[in-house]
């Protein structure tokens, strides 16, 4: 089934939420919304974004979508702080260096230049863009984290 158009959701919720999904947009109709990630394969921020953005655009949301682009070392720190802001510890021997905060810095302000940050809202997902903020203007920002946070350590999370 294509999803190509806005009928093809309503066999599956149904007409009357269609409706009241096009009166929900119409009440917001030229609002742009940017949704920004760190990867535009594999994961499932990227399987809600395949799906999410058309499905703006089909009702009228003019919509993007931006991936931000890193080193290595900046996607294993990111890593290491998916794990930490999920609850688990650092092994023995592992430190957060200052080094990989500053190439955490770095990369994401190497990105502000190249990433439209400019949509009425913008909607960060998970902890690699979310230092892009610092480009915030007078712009709506959302932070859209995909992980359990329910036990993150102190440190990255301050941070």
């Amino acid at each position: 089934m294509s999803f190509s158009q806005l009928s093809a959701y309503e066999e599956i919720v149904g007409s009357a939420e269609i409706e009241e999904l096009l009166a929900l947009a119409d009440g917001i109709k030229g609002i742009s919304v940017t949704h920004v990630n760190s990867t535009s394969t594999g994961g499932g921020v990227v399987e809600i974004l395949r799906s999410l953005v058309p499905l703006f655009r089909l009702v009228g949301i003019p919509c993007r979508w931006e991936v931000m682009q890193g080193t290595d070392k900046f996607f294993g720190t990111t890593k290491l702080f998916h794990n930490l802001l999920q609850g688990l510890s650092l092994k023995e021997g592992e430190k957060i260096s200052e080094d990989m905060l500053d190439e955490y810095r770095r990369v994401n302000d190497e990105n502000m230049k190249k990433v439209d940050l400019t949509s009425d809202v913008v909607i960060i997902h998970d902890p690699q863009p979310a230092a892009l903020v610092r480009a915030r203007g007078n712009n709506k920002w959302v932070w859209r984290c995909h992980i359990d946070l329910s036990s993150p350590d102190k440190r990255i999370w301050d941070f």
